[in-house]
């Protein structure tokens, strides 16, 4: 009897540990095409800032400040701690944002994206040419204690460094990116309502790097 008992409490528990966990969902294909398309648009965003920031010339320091502050508006947190709700349903602060870099020979340990873009900024190429490519890939989400979404969404990023004209240092990396979602509901004068996903950037990290 008392084996039976503490079982059935070590049942209770883990599934009252389970219910608390986020729980995969499933989205429409409606859904799952939307959520692509913001989640692209994002990283493509994110990317044209890039290319502006690490810019050599023609491009002026008020830009690059500008361009700054809007890859920091992309990204939850927008470069400094946040909050956010853990699958016990505790609200808990979290570092900034993350961003780890690599070469065709290592990974580097990942850095807050505030340090990133600084750095950079201060690349001692000549040119630099960041681009992504057009093919970006969202799954494992997930809805969380708090109404909200979550997945992970795979890119790939192209980097070329020039001195004097000449290419120096390319690679191709692998990358993927935390994504954070809210489902806004819109009414319409219609009185159909009109479903728009709300897309953060969270951690990034590298996959691999060619």
């Amino acid at each position: 009897m008392k084996k039976t008992k503490i079982l059935l409490a070590l049942i209770s528990i883990f599934l009252l540990q389970q219910n608390s966990f986020a729980q995969e969902i499933t989205l429409s294909d409606e859904d799952k095409g939307e959520l692509q398309i913001r989640v692209k648009q994002k990283i493509e965003d994110f990317q044209m800032h890039l290319g502006t920031i690490a810019s050599k010339a023609g491009v002026s320091e008020a830009s690059k400040d500008a361009a700054t502050a809007s890859a920091l508006e992309l990204f939850i947190g927008r470069g400094k701690p946040y909050e956010y709700t853990d699958g016990y349903g505790n609200r808990l602060r979290h570092e900034p944002v993350q961003m780890q870099t690599s070469n065709r020979y290592r990974k580097y340990p990942p850095k807050p994206m505030t340090q990133y873009l600084k750095n950079l900024r201060n690349l001692t190429y000549t040119k630099v040419i960041i681009e992504a490519a057009p093919a970006v890939r969202v799954d494992n989400i997930f809805d969380t204690p708090d109404g909200k979404y979550e997945a992970i969404a795979y890119f790939i990023q192209k980097f070329c460094g020039y001195r004097d004209g000449r290419l120096v240092y390319n690679d191709i990396a692998e990358k993927k990116v935390k994504i954070y979602v809210e489902k806004e509901v819109i009414p319409t004068p219609s009185g159909t309502d009109q479903v728009i996903w709300q897309v953060l950037l969270g951690d990034i990290y590298v996959i691999n790097t060619r």
